[in-house]
């Protein structure tokens, strides 16, 4: 097998907007954000080519333009190129959150680019053929806890690791965890690539500087730390995920000349029925007084977006039911790409860890890894048993991403779209 890898730092001019929250402009720069690409080119002919960012998220539309121009650039197809966020909340707005904080477009034109062409330089320092690739998965707990009492503290702790030599020496290790990365928040609003940056550096600088680390996010869309909003936060989670990696990997796996495949989805998400104009109207008429009166009170800033992001929504949904053109479906496209007996299931939204859970149980792969706010980022994606306990993933986010709330029929259509995509993967890769 070849593979290459690339890097490039992408860290904002100081003073754009932070992305998460009401967080407003950033203050200074506490670590560096990057763009990382690796690619894997197998005996077989398969190729994957994974690229992850230190940012929030990025439009789907943004991110279909990226891996389409990547396609065409290196002979490849969009199901072959996957583009992961970390979902930092302490990096810039980059993808559409309502009055989460306003997106520069040169600078996510730049940021196109930069994917664009770490993508392109690491296909071409692909070389040789003698790499190998061993799984690892490692329990780590303490860091993360289920942010919604109704359900208790379930979580995913398991630390996914898949090692790569080159050359007889570790060359590559891409992590995937599942836990929000919000450790430091809007600490003094500093740019930051939260824990999954602390966790690459002590990785990287204990193999060496020719060796690169990849964080992929599993499904933590109900996860958070245990505690956060301060730096040192991330920098201790990080450290624990990074010497978990360093300190050696007993149960490490290796996958001899793994072929590659993968392929991909469309889904279509039922929403739900928007109100009537009356409601919106009130909605809106109410939300906007709250709003001034806050406002008047000097009220924190996120207090007083809250009502405006509820006064936006009703605005722009009133206009919708006005103009009798209500969507049904959101369309969401899952990707599955398997090397050997690692599967990847990729997924534009912020999934419950429940459902990712759901997703590993039923993969015929020997190890899964479900990697969310990756191609794209459209919405949270709850249980149906959430759906029933409301809270502000079911409810208040879909105004922030948008406009339509999802109904709880979308966890089932997910986990089989997922199920059939990993398994029409596997028979592919059984038949090479």
């Amino acid at each position: 097998m070849k593979v290459g890898t690339a890097a490039a730092v992408i860290t904002p001019p100081v003073g754009l907007d932070l992305s998460g929250w009401s967080f407003g402009p950033s203050v200074a720069v506490h670590d560096e954000l990057h763009a990382k690409a690796i690619y894997f080119e197998a005996t077989n002919g398969g190729k994957f080519l994974l690229i992850t960012a230190d940012l929030i998220g990025l439009d789907t539309v943004v991110a279909d333009s990226i891996r389409g121009k990547l396609a065409d650039a290196i002979g490849m197809s969009n199901p072959d190129i996957m583009i992961s966020c970390s979902h930092t909340h302490s990096g810039p707005a980059t993808m559409f959150l309502r009055r989460w904080g306003t997106i520069e477009r040169g600078y996510l034109r730049k940021i196109a680019l930069s994917l664009f062409d770490v993508g392109v330089r690491a296909v071409d320092a692909a070389a040789g053929g003698d790499a190998r690739l061993g799984f690892a998965g490692i329990p780590i707990s303490g860091i993360c806890v289920n942010r919604r009492g109704d359900v208790g503290n379930n979580v995913d702790e398991e630390l996914g690791i898949l090692h790569i030599e080159n050359t007889g020496k570790p060359y590559a290790t891409v992590l995937n965890y599942s836990c929000h990365p919000v450790a430091a928040h809007n600490y003094n609003n500093v740019i930051s690539a939260d824990y999954p940056g602390f966790a690459a550096k002590l990785i990287d600088s204990a193999r060496g500087p020719d060796h690169t680390t990849f964080f992929t996010l599993g499904a933590a869309g109900d996860i958070n730390p245990v505690a956060f909003h301060h730096i040192r936060y991330a920098e201790e989670y990080g450290t624990r995920l990074g010497r978990a990696v360093t300190s050696g990997l007993p149960n490490l796996q290796m996958m001899d000349s793994p072929n590659i495949a993968s392929a991909t989805l469309t889904v279509g998400l039922p929403v739900q029925e928007l109100p009537e104009a009356q409601y919106l109207e009130n909605e809106m008429s109410i939300s906007r007084a709250e709003a001034a009166k806050l406002s008047g009170e000097r009220a924190k800033r996120n207090t007083i977006d809250n009502a405006l992001i509820n006064a936006e929504w009703a605005e722009e949904a009133l206009e919708i039911v006005k103009a009798g053109n209500q969507a049904r479906y959101l369309e969401m496209e899952l990707q599955a790409v398997g090397i050997g007996d690692l599967g990847f299931l990729a997924l534009p939204v912020e999934l419950f860890v429940d459902i990712g859970r759901s997703i590993k149980t039923a993969s015929p792969f020997a190890h899964t890894l479900i990697v969310e706010m990756a191609n794209g980022s459209l919405c949270y994606l709850p249980t149906s048993v959430a759906y029933r306990r409301g809270g502000y993933e079911t409810e208040f986010s879909a105004k922030v991403y948008g406009t339509y709330m999802l109904t709880e029929e979308a966890q089932a259509l997910v986990e089989n779209g997922a199920a059939e995509l990993l398994n029409t993967v596997w028979s592919e890769l059984r038949g090479m």
